[in-house]
This record gives structure tokens, C-alpha cells and sequence, in this order.
């Protein structure tokens, strides 16, 4: 017992300089680890986990939310929890820039994509993802696609389009998304396919401000054409071709038809509704055999006639039947010296005729007077605010009035808001 009391004695002085000693050592070691390079190899582990399920997953046709959610759990281990373990998964790319976004439109994956957004993939997308989006849609949802798969697609279509809604980056895309969108239903609508693109789904793109009704799809209904159809038909030239009343009376109250716009053969609506109507004028023998179709051309042309007509021609009880009422006329706004459309939709059930258009004057002796109210106009601080206060003098006005004094009470208006 004593000689151990005497060791430990004997020990005492040398522990405090080994315990420093060993201090040093272990910062030494410390400093010669570079944290740097594992964390790098620990981002690599994980690039490398998510590059193979990448490429699991473009040869496979049995990949699902569950196998999405196992490679999340996998990067998790490596990352320690971290929640930004996903980010592996929606910055990964292969040697064409294709990840998992792109992999699920080629493959109408709908859950997948449904994770993917769920997980907060679109954040992640650039205008690449947004430019094959809109390219999946013209050809996913085509009316010879499968339509099982059309379904999946235009599935696919709402989901992304609700979170492009507040994307900045689909800004440089939504007219091309829009332009194309509009041709599909073109397409459609020709073979008479019965789908339809929501508007809802278009409305969210429109610039504020843009003319036509209160959708904002007017001018681009009214003027877009399908390149692809030889005819280069609008909706409506398409519509009344089909010999559709219902559906133009529809389009008649969104505005959606062009008093102008001529197809291939240089016909406009109205024009086409014309000479459709007077094939059944020409052998009164079709009314009985195709009698149906008879009704319905000249519902087409009647509706189109009042509703194109002018200021002293439009009669609001000359319907062409009680199903098909044309309430408002045709209206064009002079603004900034051009005509622009304007606003023409109405309820079927309202009586009221309270809008007159502006047309044109092509009239001699009208000319100077228009553009004498053009420049008044133009002068107003404010021009929408001009617009509708003309709009609204203009529903006062008589069905008939003569047309020098209209222009003329224009004129002593616009003076009194310019003063």
C-alpha cells in the first residue's frame, strides 16, 4: 500500500504537462481535418444516389410516389434530416438538362408530376421546363392522342398551370402558351371532339387592360388561325361551317368573333354564314331533307347579320328565333385613331339594349367631324375614363339616330370633358 501511494507521488508533477501534452496533439489533428472536403463528399454521395434513380427512372415504367419518396428518405440519412434534401431531387439533370419534371411529361406521369409540384419542384423550374411544358401540351392533348393519356395530360395541364399562375419565370412563355392553347382547341374543334380547354386556364395570362370581354380572349379568338388547317379558319368560321347556331350565339355574347377577319378564301364569318344559308335558298327542297341544318344556317346568318349591323339598322326584336336573341350590336371604340373592340357580352335573359357602336365613317362629309372627336379623345388625361363616359352618352341615344347629328353631339360632349 505504501509503495502504491508512493507512485502516484512519484506521478503527480508529470500528469499536468502529459494532460497538455495530449491537449496539443488533439488540436493539431483537429486542424489537419478539412470539414470542407467531407461535406463534399457527402453532396457528392448524394448527387450520385439521385443521378441513379434518374436514370432508374427513364427506363422504367413502374416508378411511383413511393419509390420517390425512398430516395428522399435515402438523401435524408446522408444529409442528416436536413430539409433541403429534396433539392437533390429537383436540381437534378442529365447530360440534356432533362430531370424528373421533364422524364414525367414525356411519360404522362400524372402522379409523379403530382409529387414533383407537391414538393415544390416548379420553384426550381427555368425557362427550359417551362418551354417543354408548353410543348407536351400541343402534343399530349392533340385529338388523335390516346385518350386515356389526353386525359392524364390535360390532368398534368391544370396542376402545373395553378403554380405557373405566379411564376415570374412562365412571363417570357404565356403568349406562346396561350397562342398554342387557342389553336388546340382550333384543332379540336374541327373534328368536333367535344374537349375543351377551360378558360380558366388561359384567363390568369392575360395583360391587364387588353380589350375585348371581360375574359380577355377576344382578340385572340377573333384572329387566331390554325397554320396547320388549309381553310385558316377562325373559331367562328369553324363554328359556322359546322353549322353550329348554339354554340355561335355563345360566341356572338363573348365577343370572340371578327367582323373582319377573312379565311383562305377570303371569306369572313358573316360571309361564310351567307352563302351557307343560301344554298337553302337556292333549292327550297333541303329545308325538309335536312331540315335541322336548314334552321340552323339561317339562325347563323340572322344572328350575324344584327349583329353586325349599323347604328340605324339594328333592331333589337328582329331575332332570327326566341332561343337565339342578339341583345347588343357589334362594337368597335375609337381610340388613339384606331378602332379597337370593345365589350359586347350581355345576359340572354336582359332586355335592355344599352350599348350603340362606333363604327368607321367612311362617309365624306363625317370624316373631319370623327377625327375632330379622335383627337378630343386623345387630349383626355384620362382615356379609359373618356371611353366610358362616351360609352355612356352613346347608350342614350335613339336606335335611329342620323348619323352627322350623333357625331355632332360627340363633339359638343368631348369639348365640355376637355374644358
Amino acid at each position: 500500500m505504501k509503495n502504491i501511494v508512493l507512485f502516484v507521488c512519484c506521478l503527480m508533477p508529470y500528469m499536468p504537462a502529459h494532460c497538455m501534452e495530449l491537449s496539443k496533439k488533439n488540436e493539431s489533428l483537429n486542424k489537419n481535418i478539412d470539414y470542407k472536403d467531407k461535406e463534399k463528399i457527402l453532396i457528392d454521395d448524394c448527387n450520385n444516389q439521385v443521378k441513379k434513380f434518374l436514370e432508374e427512372y427513364e427506363k422504367s415504367d413502374n416508378f411511383t410516389p413511393r419509390d420517390m419518396d425512398n430516395m428522399l428518405g435515402v438523401l435524408s440519412y446522408i444529409t442528416n434530416g436536413s430539409e433541403n434534401s429534396v433539392e437533390y431531387i429537383h436540381q437534378a439533370k442529365d447530360k440534356g438538362m432533362n430531370g424528373f419534371f421533364q422524364y414525367a411529361l414525356e411519360k404522362t406521369d400524372l402522379p409523379i408530376v403530382e409529387w414533383l409540384i407537391k414538393k415544390g419542384n416548379i420553384k426550381y423550374h427555368s425557362a427550359k421546363e417551362c418551354t417543354d411544358f408548353i410543348e407536351f401540351c400541343t402534343k399530349r392533348l392533340l385529338p388523335n392522342e390516346d385518350i386515356t393519356k389526353r386525359d392524364n395530360a390535360y390532368a398534368i395541364l391544370k396542376v402545373v398551370i395553378e403554380h405557373y399562375k405566379t411564376e415570374i419565370v412562365f412571363d417570357t412563355c404565356k403568349d406562346s402558351y396561350l397562342q398554342k392553347m387557342i389553336i388546340l382547341q382550333l384543332k379540336h374543334r374541327k373534328l368536333e371532339t367535344k374537349f375543351t380547354i377551360e378558360e380558366e386556364l388561359l384567363t390568369s395570362f392575360i395583360q391587364q387592360g387588353q380589350v375585348g370581354n371581360s375574359s380577355g380572349l377576344a382578340d385572340l379568338y377573333q384572329t387566331i388561325v390554325d397554320v396547320d388547317d388549309e381553310d385558316n379558319n377562325t373559331l367562328a368560321h369553324i363554328i359556322v361551317e359546322q353549322h353550329d347556331a348554339d354554340e355561335l350565339h355563345i360566341l356572338i355574347n363573348k365577343n370572340y368573333i371578327s367582323k373582319k377577319a377573312q379565311n383562305k378564301a377570303g371569306k369572313t364569318v358573316k360571309r361564310l354564314a351567307f352563302d351557307n344559308f343560301r344554298v337553302f335558298t337556292q333549292d327550297p327542297t333541303l329545308k325538309s331533307v335536312k331540315q335541322e341544318q336548314s334552321q340552323a344556317a339561317h339562325c347563323c346568318y340572322r344572328m350575324l347579320h344584327k349583329y353586325f349591323a349599323g347604328n340605324n339598322k339594328f333592331n333589337k326584336r328582329n331575332n332570327c328565333c326566341d332561343k337565339h336573341p342578339i341583345l347588343k350590336r357589334y362594337m368597335v371604340n375609337i381610340v388613339q385613331g384606331k378602332s379597337e373592340l370593345l365589350e359586347s357580352t350581355s345576359s340572354s335573359g336582359s332586355s335592355s339594349d344599352s350599348s350603340i357602336s362606333i363604327e368607321k365613317v367612311s362617309q365624306p362629309g363625317l370624316k373631319e367631324t370623327t377625327s375632330e372627336v379622335v383627337s378630343l379623345v386623345e387630349k383626355t388625361q384620362d382615356t379609359s375614363s373618356a371611353v366610358k363616359n362616351s360609352k355612356a352618352v352613346l347608350s342614350t341615344l335613339s336606335d335611329d339616330p342620323q348619323s352627322d347629328r350623333c357625331c355632332g353631339w360627340l363633339l359638343d360632349y368631348f369639348k365640355e370633358k376637355v374644358d
